[in-house]
């Protein structure tokens, strides 16, 4: 999760979930290229992580949240599962 990626998407808010879920999908297959290194199939797997995080603060914005309160609470509920 790149919290500077995730704000830089919420604040733009230029792309549908439609969109979003289209570019995890070819980052996602490009990411299945045996030729890749790992270093290189983890950078694209961090990135598609991130536009799924994008949504789920895009939500939780749509629902009411403040962009902070609902950016605070997605950075906590990670940290929480990495722990």
């Amino acid at each position: 999760m790149r919290l500077k990626i995730l704000k830089h998407l919420l604040d733009s808010d230029l792309f549908s979930e439609d969109e979003i879920n289209k570019t995890a999908d070819v980052i996602n297959e490009i990411s299945n290229i045996d030729e890749l290194n790992q270093n290189t199939k983890d950078t694209l797997i961090s990135f598609m992580s991130d536009l799924y995080g994008y949504l789920e603060l895009k939500k939780m914005v749509s629902d009411g949240m403040s962009k902070e309160e609902a950016i605070d609470s997605f950075a906590k509920r990670v940290i929480n599962i990495l722990n």
